[in-house]
């Protein structure tokens, strides 16, 4: 509930200073406001992914993780390629560019294993480990990224 209303925050901020700073894009702001949700994305299923091992109801977390792996692949294809219907421009430049295939890269071997709980089974303790170390890398080049986006914008 909480990142339901944040979201909705975000999205209420990012409106009402795209129209006052006219040297600002909307679709700029709208898709800085996704890059950055990118980073929580990923924190959200690896805790999803660990709440599967100790939880009565596994299947609530694992049903939560699809549609977080689910959100993390739609918004990494629109910020590679845009998605203008939802106000998302495509990566702006070069460094923007290859800093998401860079994270789209990080990212395959973290959703095969999120994929994996997401259907039921809950990752073995090796397997938890492993996710978050490979998550860590995934996070720093997601905010490598964000922060390109803010200097294409200055």
């Amino acid at each position: 509930e909480v990142l339901t209303l944040m979201n909705r925050a975000v999205t209420t901020t990012a409106r009402a200073y795209g129209s006052v700073t006219p040297n600002v894009p909307l679709t700029l702001t709208i898709t800085v406001d996704v890059a950055g949700r990118q980073r929580m994305l990923t924190q959200k299923a690896v805790k999803e992914a660990c709440l599967m091992r100790v939880s009565d109801t596994p299947e609530v977390f694992a049903e939560a993780l699809k549609g977080t792996v689910g959100m993390f692949d739609l918004s990494l294809t629109a910020l590679r390629f845009g998605m203008q219907d939802v106000g998302v421009m495509s990566a702006p430049t070069g460094a923007v560019a290859d800093k998401l295939a860079e994270v789209q890269e990080l990212w395959a071997p973290v959703k095969s294993l999120l994929d994996q709980a997401a259907t039921g089974d809950a990752l073995t303790e090796s397997e938890i480990r492993q996710l978050a170390q490979m998550s860590e890398p995934l996070l720093k080049t997601m905010n490598q990224a964000v922060g390109l986006y803010e200097s294409a914008g200055s």
